[in-house]
């Protein structure tokens, strides 16, 4: 452990809770600060550099990706930067993650510094090979482990992971052991509690507002803090992301490893080889170890690209785009947010106004598309537990009502609640389409554009929030939805009639009844009449005060008669405003 190693060392590791929990043990079987924690609001340069210029014998730094730069910073103010590099041993621990974690927008901030230093490695048990051709130069280091008592996974290929997930929590072959179930949705672990009636279990997920309320009811099962070596489990215990790496589960009883994974939820697909192996790591009582099962479901699409082949086509691509796009700043085009996004994701910005190519953000862009497409089939996660260390066993589970007991699946359930939950997956498909630069293949997004349209036309016209606020009630909504076309239909008009009168001309009376008629009629304009009944618009002169200012008078027309009508001296705001945002 380079914790106990008889040397300075920065020791990068990115779970917050794992720093904690590591620096308070250390420092309180020693009495004194002997190790320091550096993370978010325990970065500050005093506080750091207080620690470098102690007496401490083989300092120990624990430091966040993210505020690996504070640590530099205050070095270099001291003047220790020469020191540090040359003295400190730079151990970066789960290197896997910086290639996973991508929605981490400084992760790749210790490699800014990584090279500089004399003495470094990084260490993972599912690691993931850079393309950065520096990486080929380092030594690598296999470390074998052998007293694994358990080498295979129930595979199960469910049409519903939710309702196998309560099958197995009910399950009476699974009473004498604790359930240990990673499932990243909070929300999803919220039901499954609440809909199961759950009296005891232990959420373990990230604390702050947003979670607890996905919680509800739920949340007075929330546990901020993992049990120690000599506390027990429940039998049932939930885990989100946060909790699949760096931290030790002692768990004496007989458990059960759960994985639930849905392509219905993205954020839940998480990597085979990387993050569900992380998962059964956590256990260090192994020979307790029971049973581990992977409940998921999956496309139905038999295609996969290689992540050789990827990696070559979009590599390539990126590399041409990033010239392309120099050479377009070259010439003092101005960057749009778009082209910083885009380009940002695999490239970085450096002095001179030039951006260059970054091989780290380019393999989190590559294995992010590669680690989506597993989830195409069965068949390709059944190969990728096979590219572990562990054997997959695949088996089906056809939902039954009768084995579930208290579970309410789909049957009984309400109009209003299946809208809400179809909404919601809307909603997610949504969220994860516009975060994600690349898109590969069909996405949840456009298939639930082609299973819910109507649903789909009712998220985009109102969106989440006032769908939220009408309570998902029927009604509302079909009202919500006739004042939004309502709304649609006055801004075409408005359109339209800037397009048919001048500024500065004349209109007899009888010119513009028949030109707004003519506009009410193509639009299919109505107004509520008598009884609340809906009847179609009819024009009057006088209409034409709604988008201009007018003077009322009259002309002569081509026999010689009077004509009442108006001159347009003016448009009124609204108009110009519209006007000037097309």
């Amino acid at each position: 452990m380079e914790l106990e190693a008889l040397r300075p060392s920065i020791i990068v590791m990115n779970r917050v809770t794992a720093i904690i929990e590591k620096g308070k043990k250390m420092n309180t079987d020693a009495g004194c600060m002997v190790v320091l924690p550096v993370y978010e609001d325990h970065n500050s340069k005093d506080y750091i550099k207080a620690y470098l210029q102690s007496d401490v014998p083989d300092k120990k730094i624990l430091v966040t990706p993210e505020s690996f730069d504070k640590v530099m910073a205050a070095a270099e103010e001291l003047g220790m930067t020469k020191e540090i590099t040359e003295t400190y041993f730079l151990l970066v621990d789960e290197q896997h993650s910086f290639i996973i974690e991508s929605y981490r927008e400084n992760i790749l901030k210790v490699f800014d510094y990584f090279w500089n230093f004399k003495n470094k490695a990084l260490i993972s048990a599912t690691p993931i090979i850079p393309s950065d051709p520096r990486f080929q130069e380092l030594d690598y280091h296999n470390i074998m482990f052998h007293e694994r008592t358990l080498n295979t996974v129930t595979l199960v290929d469910s049409k519903s992971p939710t309702a196998t997930l309560r099958y197995i929590i009910s399950n009476r072959e699974y009473s004498d052991c604790n359930l240990h179930i990673f499932y990243n949705s909070v929300t999803g672990i919220a039901e499954t509690v609440n809909a199961m009636g759950l009296s005891d279990c232990n959420i373990f997920c990230a604390e702050n507002e947003r979670n607890k309320d996905k919680l509800g009811e739920a949340e007075r099962f929330f546990n901020a803090n993992l049990p120690s070596k000599d506390e027990k489990y429940k039998k049932v215990n939930f885990y989100t992301s946060k909790y699949l790496e760096s931290w030790d589960m002692e768990d004496k009883e007989k458990t059960v490893f759960v994985m639930v994974t849905d392509i219905h939820h993205k954020h839940t697909l998480l990597t085979v080889r990387e993050q569900l192996v992380q998962c059964i790591g956590r256990l260090r009582n192994t020979e307790q170890l029971q049973q581990i099962i992977h409940v998921t479901n999956h496309r139905s699409v038999a295609n996969i690209e290689e992540y050789d082949k990827i990696h070559g086509h979009f590599s390539h691509l990126f590399q041409n785009v990033i010239k392309g796009v120099n050479a377009f700043l070259e010439l003092g085009m101005a960057q749009t947010d778009f082209i910083k996004r885009f380009v940002g994701s695999f490239a970085v910005w450096i002095n001179g106004g030039r951006y260059r190519f970054d091989p780290n953000k380019c393999d989190q862009v590559i294995h992010g598309l590669y680690s989506n497409q597993i989830y195409n089939h069965i068949r390709y996660i059944e190969r990728e537990w096979r590219n572990t260390l562990y054997e997959p066993i695949p088996v089906s589970h056809e939902i039954n009502v009768g084995d579930l007991n208290r579970v309410n699946i789909t049957n009984g359930r309400t109009a209003k609640a299946r809208f809400e939950q179809r909404i919601a997956k809307i909603h997610a498909a949504k969220q994860d389409f516009d975060k994600d630069m690349f898109h590969f293949g069909t996405t949840e997004w456009e298939k639930y554009q082609e299973l819910y349209p109507d649903e789909c036309r009712i998220y985009e016209t109102l969106g989440i929030d006032n769908i939220r606020v009408l309570g998902y009630s029927q009604s509302n909504i079909k009202k919500a939805m006739i004042l939004a076309s309502a709304a649609q239909t006055e801004e075409k008009l408005m359109m339209l009639v800037n397009d048919a009168f001048s500024v500065s001309q004349f209109y007899s009376n009888i010119e513009i009844k028949a030109v707004l008629q003519r506009l009410y009629d193509e639009l299919d304009i109505k107004d509520v009449g008598r009884n609340q009944r809906l009847i179609k618009r009819t024009a009057t002169a006088t209409h034409i005060r709604n988008w201009f200012e007018v003077s009322q008078t009259s002309r002569k027309n081509a026999a010689g008669k009077n004509e009442s009508g108006f001159i347009i001296t003016g448009k009124k705001p609204m108009l110009t405003l519209m006007e000037n945002q097309l």
